[in-house]
């Protein structure tokens, strides 16, 4: 008997007493309920269902043959792995089934549960909220506990992924269950002690991993920090002090709750006299008050003689205990319970008034009390709005789930005393962030900081990174280069970008600005050859400089096995040659023009009337063309190659700078083909300058802005690990 799952119990009590006091909600009409234990067994959960849906003693699948049963809907399971089975069964019956506490988020397709609905949040929002605990804390190498069954290994697949996919790694995932035999539970703790991780993820629920933290401690491991998923309860009452001091300085998920006016005091007038209305109360009696009833032993007094507890009299008072016994500070799963018993009323008294669901549904049909039947009230609970005494409206989405937000809470063990203090929140609806104060967390007493949590620790100049065989990749060993081989560490950003092609491209663009004051002033048989052939090779420098650029973050990221056969294109050989080919080809092409056909100086009477127009006749203009389109052929050669490398993992991707730089620069030229076509005289020259000061400008904001900005502004980024990460 656990008074932690007993309260949520009470709270759907409570819940049915408030709708049948409400002049407003069923009047004349009285809720009842069937209570069921399912022991934690899939098994007996799924028999449990049927049983109470059939009317019978014993289960019925064909319950609809017998006599009538008065239920219509189930509130329950609280673990995900008990409501797979009996949402399977209810499904095909339609029969409602709302969950108080089940996140797996396969509970959200309707097409194999179409009659599943919660009041908690799926875990999607839940593994993504854990991730990003992860980064947030600077963790890149964790373990993981999840429970054995279909939940924990869906869930513990979906949290590894996101984990590895943000670049951090998992030194273990292992199992685990309530069924374990104390040599399994043995071999798990060994591979906790073993591991050099400071941070475990758990997700699993409670019940499950009692053992195994009393374990822990009993082998002496209390120097680790969890991270708890939802469905694990972060209870006072249903762990011993061993696993309390193991669990000291856990960061947990919590749903969020709202309030529930009234309860405590609900709570605080409980008396065993009433066990007919109130099952199990007389048991709860006995854990409060550490007292036995007349007449035989109960579960609490089993682990000692009933003849050394005094007798319960029914006259000690509850009242003075309720904050504590019940831990009053978080409601979660027990608001749950409570807010499906008012989506239960909600909808029954729309069926029943004949109303329809929702303003902008034309859905409604008629419900007789004597006879409604749970497919009736399945269509009306999953589109029907419902609030409790206070709150606002809330409504199941069309996946059965309820908008989500989770509380960030620390358990702090303070003088022997237990407090969870919350200490964050996530809600996705309002953003991606998580809203978290660092100052208020409490580690445990190994750790008076944020604890790290790495494989390997950050290499030192002179050194590389080797990975050890058969481990994570966040596993290396530091090795000395070689005598010769040792390569300067400390030019970070600009070397992650490749420092050599970075010095050409800002010396070509500068001479790009510069080429415009050519095309500026009287044409003269020197600057009239010179204007366009120069400007065409200068800019063919920054655009194969650019497609170097391109090859070599390629070749960088497939290049990052330590036998990989492209190791050996990553020298300086392969961005030289790329740009020396593209301006060598641009300078030929130049040359023929000046040969074959030159520009000169001419004076054109037909473009104004009475003026004569001193200007540059461009020669044979299919040289201009063959020259411009050189330059776009490089240009959407670069532009093709970064966008299908953007997303190559990287916490310094340089792709997709070059991606969008390539776009503003085609974006530039191809509007300024019609632009020249169109235009006369010194228009056409003012259009051209336009031109190459735009794209000019673009490749240099495009490219080097980011890298100034994480230089001046963002020097946490501007580190050797934080851009290689991922790579080595």
């Amino acid at each position: 008997f656990q008074t932690r799952y007993y309260r949520d119990f009470l709270g759907l009590i409570f819940a049915i007493d408030e709708v049948n006091r409400s002049p407003d909600l069923l009047p004349n009409i009285t809720l009842g309920f069937r209570l069921f234990d399912s022991c934690m067994f899939e098994l007996r959960a799924t028999g449990g269902a049927l049983t109470v849906m059939s009317g019978m003693r014993n289960p019925a699948p064909g319950y609809d043959c017998h006599e009538h049963s008065h239920v219509v809907g189930i509130v329950g399971e609280l673990f995900s792995a008990l409501s797979l089975p009996i949402a399977r069964v209810l499904g095909v019956l339609h029969v409602p089934q709302i969950s108080h506490g089940s996140t797996l988020s396969a509970l959200s397709n309707k097409i194999n549960f179409p009659s599943f609905l919660r009041t908690v949040p799926s875990n999607m929002f839940q593994n993504t909220a854990l991730t990003r605990l992860v980064g947030l804390f600077g963790w890149t190498y964790v373990g993981m506990l999840v429970v054995d069954n279909d939940a924990g290994e869906q869930g513990g697949q979906v949290i590894r992924a996101g984990i590895e996919k943000a670049g951090s790694c998992v030194a273990f995932l292992e199992k685990i269950h309530l069924s374990y035999s104390m040599a399994q539970i043995q071999r798990v703790v060994d591979v906790i002690r073993k591991s050099s991780v400071n941070v475990i993820i758990l997700h699993s629920p409670e019940v499950h991993v009692k053992v195994l933290l009393d374990s822990l401690y009993d082998e002496g491991v209390t120097n680790k920090v969890f991270i708890s998923s939802a469905s694990f309860a972060l209870r006072l009452g249903i762990f011993s002090r061993k696993a309390w001091k193991v669990l000291n300085g856990t960061i947990g998920l919590i749903p969020s709750t709202g309030a529930m006016p009234g309860f405590e005091e609900f709570l605080g007038s409980l008396h065993p006299s009433r066990y007919n209305k109130y099952p199990l109360i007389r048991v709860l009696w006995e854990k409060a008050f550490s007292c036995r009833w007349p007449g035989g032993e109960t579960q609490e007094n089993k682990t000692e003689p009933a003849v050394f507890l005094p007798l319960c009299t029914g006259e000690e008072d509850l009242g003075g205990l309720v904050p504590s016994l019940f831990e009053m500070k978080d409601l979660s799963y027990t608001y749950h319970a409570y807010l499906a018993v008012f989506a239960y009323a909600q909808a029954l008294h729309s069926l029943l008034l004949c109303q329809a669901p929702t303003e902008k549904s034309h859905y409604g049909t008629c419900g007789d009390a004597r006879d409604t039947q749970p497919w009736q009230v399945l269509n009306y609970v999953k589109r029907t709005p419902f609030r409790p005494n206070t709150g606002e409206p809330i409504a199941f989405n069309a996946d059965g789930d309820i908008p989500a937000a989770y509380h960030i809470v620390n358990v702090q063990i303070l003088n022997g005393s237990f407090n969870l203090v919350k200490v964050g929140r996530f809600d996705p609806e309002a953003g991606d962030s998580i809203l978290l104060d660092i100052s208020s967390i409490r580690w445990n007493e190994r750790f008076s900081q944020v604890p790290p949590s790495m494989c390997s620790t950050n290499c030192r100049p002179g050194s590389w990174k080797a990975p050890r065989r058969g481990q994570p990749i966040c596993c290396y060993d530091c090795i000395p280069c070689p005598l010769g081989d040792i390569t300067n560490t400390t030019a970070r950003i600009i070397k992650a970008t490749n420092r050599e092609l970075s010095f050409i491209l800002l010396v070509s663009l500068t001479l790009c600005f510069l080429c415009c004051l050519i095309f500026i002033g009287s044409p003269s048989p020197m600057t009239c050859p010179l204007r366009q052939t120069l400007f065409m090779v200068v800019f063919s420098i920054s655009i194969s400089s650019v497609l170097a650029k391109t090859i070599m973050v390629i070749v960088a990221f497939k290049a990052t096995k330590m036998h990989s056969p492209l190791r050996k294109w990553l020298g300086p050989k392969i961005p030289r040659t790329v740009v020396a080919l593209c301006t060598t080809a641009q300078v030929g092409i130049c040359g023929a023009w000046l040969l074959l056909s030159p520009p000169f100086p001419q004076v054109n009477a037909e473009i104004e009337k009475h003026k004569l127009i001193r200007e540059c006749h461009e020669g044979q203009s299919l040289f201009f063309y063959v020259t411009l389109g050189f330059m776009g052929f490089l240009a959407m050669v670069s532009f093709f190659a970064a966008f299908l490398a953007r997303n190559l993992p990287g916490s310094y991707n340089e792709a997709k700078l070059i991606t969008f730089s390539m776009l503003v620069f085609c974006s530039v030229w191809v509007s300024f083909i019609p632009a020249h076509l169109s235009t006369k005289g010194k228009y056409t020259v003012s259009v051209q300058i336009f031109a190459i000061l735009a794209s000019s400008a673009g490749l240099l904001a495009c490219i080097f802005l980011p890298k100034c900005y994480i230089v001046l502004l963002r020097p946490d980024r501007n580190s050797r690990e934080r851009i290689t990460k991922l790579v080595t």
